[in-house]
């Protein structure tokens, strides 16, 4: 689930995103802003045990955003929200979410508010806001 969450946020924003990391350039370096660092956070369990085919999981996860730049900040975080949750005229998610084994059955937006704050560094030149959202999913079969 992360990897493919991992994927569909570098492709929804054009920017580099990593776990629990600052990307990095193949040197090692650290990419220049704008990025995203995504974290797992805690999953919640519905139904019988997970191995039986009837139980869902919720997994949630926080985007923190980094950028130079406030507008920056502002599109960024519009283009991840458009990458989660984001629909076409005929309903399908605008972003794929495909992950081996399960179908997606929600994708949720949390409340920002509970994510963290927008904040500043200006010794480095960055701003940083989170956003929290959910994935549930059930097995397929």
């Amino acid at each position: 689930m992360t990897k493919a969450l991992k994927a569909l946020l570098a492709t929804a924003t054009g920017k580099p995103c990593e776990i629990r990391t600052i990307p990095r350039l193949s040197d090692g370096t650290a990419v220049a802003a704008p990025f995203t660092i995504l974290y797992p956070l805690w999953s919640n369990y519905s139904g019988p045990a997970f191995h039986d085919i009837h139980e869902d999981v919720e997994w949630n996860y926080q985007a923190s955003l980094a950028a130079l730049r406030g507008d920056q900040i502002e599109v960024f975080h519009d283009k991840i929200v458009r990458g989660i949750v984001g629909k076409s005229s005929d309903g399908q998610h605008l972003f794929g979410l495909v992950v081996d084994g399960m179908k997606v059955m929600s994708r949720d937006m949390g409340n920002e508010n509970d994510g963290g704050s927008s904040q500043e560094d200006t010794k480095a030149g960055i701003i940083t806001h989170d956003i929290r959202f959910s994935i549930t999913v059930t097995p397929e079969g």
